[in-house]
């Protein structure tokens, strides 16, 4: 059925009431008011509060309160003989106690409905809350990852002896290292700064955060101008307890030959400056002699 329908609700109404049907007919085959198996309707409304809506659970302890109480009528009225495994063990019964039967059965089936939906009820919102929590858990988590694997500045963390647990592309390109002949490798061997070794070697992790600028030499030879800010990295099952670094680093090669660009502009803007000064001061006493001499 699960294959073939596409409307489960519906499926799962049909399959109560054929579960009513048959828990009538064993009742009616296992000795009718005498029957110890009454108990199984309240099994069909556990499955209905766990595959149906909260109503459903009622409508389906009123359908068994009907079936049971025309059951057990019928027999009493003589309309109906069920099946007896055992001899009867009174040939008639009294109509109070016939009453007494119904009811216990009646209201032990809306308690077990009331009981059973409720549980149902919570049970979904938990399931609700669970999924729209692990839905933004995960949304958050590929938002992190792609910031942390788009980001312009390299990344990487170490752990306390400064060996490398991870990196980013951007810290591949800068470093010049792959991730996988990165991973376990020291950090300060990736970025030789001499403050850089000295932080680890000296273990100023007291220090943090720290800053480290300097220029390093990568394994293919090129020389390079970083800037390293370094901090803790905190352990996840106790906040308190640090387990790593985490370094944020970017090459600045560019800006500092820029900045010695600009530099030497300036130098030679001032020299333009100092030499028409000095052109002007010359330029005032010839002036002077040239109308002297005329």
């Amino acid at each position: 059925l699960l294959k073939y329908g596409s409307n489960l609700p519906l499926l799962a109404s049909f399959q109560t009431a054929g579960d009513l049907a048959v828990v009538g007919g064993v009742v009616f085959s296992t000795g009718g008011i005498e029957s110890p198996l009454s108990f199984l309707y309240s099994l069909v409304i556990i499955a209905t509060a766990v595959l149906l809506p909260r109503a459903a659970s009622f409508l389906t302890a009123s359908v068994a309160s009907i079936s049971y109480g025309l059951l057990i009528d019928l027999e009493y009225y003589n309309v109906i003989s069920p099946v007896y495994f055992f001899l009867k063990s009174r040939p008639t019964y009294e109509g109070g106690y016939v009453f007494y039967l119904i009811f216990v059965n009646i209201m032990s089936f809306y308690a077990v409905a009331y009981l059973s939906s409720l549980l149902s009820h919570r049970l979904r919102l938990v399931k609700e809350q669970l999924a729209l929590t692990s839905s933004n858990f995960y949304e958050l988590q590929a938002f992190h990852q792609n910031v942390v694997q788009n980001m312009g500045n390299g990344l990487l963390t170490a752990d306390l002896d400064g060996r490398v647990t991870s990196m980013n592309p951007a810290a591949e390109s800068i470093t010049g290292v792959s991730l996988a002949d990165g991973l376990n490798q020291y950090c300060h061997h990736l970025l030789p700064i001499p403050q850089f070794s000295e932080f680890f070697e000296k273990k100023r992790f007291s220090f943090l955060p720290h800053y480290i600028e300097g220029e390093c030499r990568r394994k293919d030879g090129k020389t390079i101008f970083i800037r390293i800010r370094m901090s803790r990295l905190m352990d996840n099952q106790n906040q308190d307890q640090m387990k790593g670094f985490i370094c944020v680093f970017e090459d600045l090669t560019e800006i500092r030959a820029m900045e010695g660009k600009i530099a030497q502009s300036e130098q030679l803007a001032a020299l333009g400056r100092f030499s028409a000064g000095l052109a002007h001061e010359i330029r005032n006493p010839l002036a002077s002699l040239s109308g002297s001499i005329q």
